[in-house]
């Protein structure tokens, strides 16, 4: 995240894209960590 001197996110200053991008976020965090659950029950 890149923010400027008024420590806003200069990416983006749209609500929607940000909830958006925080869902996405959330998705990938979730996947991830279900991976390594597996990969470990696995292993």
């Amino acid at each position: 995240m890149y923010t400027n001197s008024n420590g806003e996110d200069t990416a983006d200053c749209d609500p929607e894209k940000q909830r958006r991008y925080a869902l996405k976020a959330g998705f990938v965090t979730l996947l991830v960590s279900t991976l390594i659950l597996v990969a470990l029950g696995v292993s």
